[in-house]
C-alpha cells in the first residue's frame, strides 16, 4: 500500500491526500493507487488535497480526464497554492485554500465519526462489511466476520472477528469496542492478534510508534 497517497471518507465523497512535494511524483503515486484500487474507487466522488503542490490548468485537465476514464468524478481541489486554486476554478472545479498545519492525531480522533455508516445487527461469521465512511456496529462482530473501513471502526458490543481500519493507509484511523477480543486487528498495514487478551472495559486501538496500542476508551477521549 502506497503511504504517499492517503484516502479518507467524508459524507458521500473520498478525500485523497497526496503526500509528495512535486506533481511528477504526486501524479505517479496517485495513478498507481487508482490503478491498484479500481474496483474500490469506481463511481466515487473525490476531493484531492494537493497541499503545497502547484498545478496549472493543463495538469488538472489531464488529471480530470484520467479520473473520468476510470469512472471517478473529481469534485473539488484543496491546496495551499493560489495558482492551483485558480486553475481549478477555471476548470469549473470547487477549490478551497488550506493552510499548513501540524497534524494532531488525538484531536482528529476526538472529532471523528461525524460521518459514519451505522449497522444495527450482529455481524455473523462469513459476513464482510466494507465502507469508505467510518463504521459503527451496534451489535457484536462474531469470529469469522470481517469489518473494513477507510476510516474508523467502533463496535458497540463485542469485537471478536476481524477489523481493518484505515484500509487506504490512514495512519490516524482507530478501532474501538466495548469488548476488544478480535481475531485480528489491522490499522493501515499494521496488524495485531488479540483473541486471547483480557478485556474489562471499553477500549480503543490506534497506531503509536509504528505498532498498534490499545488503551481504555475513557483515557483516550477524556
Amino acid at each position: 500500500m502506497d503511504q504517499r497517497v492517503l484516502v479518507k471518507g467524508v459524507d458521500d465523497k473520498l478525500i485523497i491526500t497526496i503526500k509528495e512535494s512535486n506533481w511528477i511524483d504526486g501524479n505517479n503515486s496517485l495513478r498507481t493507487y487508482i490503478n491498484n484500487n479500481k474496483k474500490f474507487l469506481e463511481k466515487a466522488k473525490i476531493i484531492i488535497d494537493l497541499k503545497d503542490i502547484v498545478l496549472n490548468s493543463i495538469d488538472l485537465f489531464d488529471l480530470r480526464n484520467f479520473l473520468n476514464d476510470n469512472q471517478i468524478s473529481l469534485t473539488s481541489i484543496l491546496s495551499t497554492q493560489d495558482e492551483t486554486n485558480t486553475a481549478a476554478r477555471l476548470l469549473g472545479l470547487t477549490s478551497q485554500r488550506t493552510e499548513k498545519t501540524k497534524p494532531n492525531i488525538r484531536q482528529e480522533r476526538s472529532s471523528a465519526l461525524k460521518h459514519a455508516s451505522t449497522i444495527k445487527k450482529t455481524i455473523r461469521s462469513g459476513m464482510i462489511i466494507e465502507d469508505c465512511l467510518d463504521i459503527i456496529i451496534v451489535g457484536e462482530v462474531n469470529p469469522g466476520a470481517i469489518i473494513r473501513s477507510t476510516g474508523n471502526i467502533i463496535g458497540w458490543g463485542k469485537l471478536l472477528g476481524e477489523a481493518h481500519a484505515g484500509v487506504a493507509g490512514d495512519l490516524s484511523a482507530f478501532i474501538g469496542a466495548l469488548e476488544m477480543k478480535p481475531s485480528l486487528l489491522t490499522i493501515a498495514e499494521v496488524q495485531f492478534e488479540g483473541s486471547k487478551r483480557k478485556c474489562n472495559e471499553p477500549e480503543i486501538a490506534f497506531l503509536k510508534k509504528g505498532s498498534i496500542h490499545i488503551e481504555s476508551w475513557k483515557k483516550t477521549f477524556n
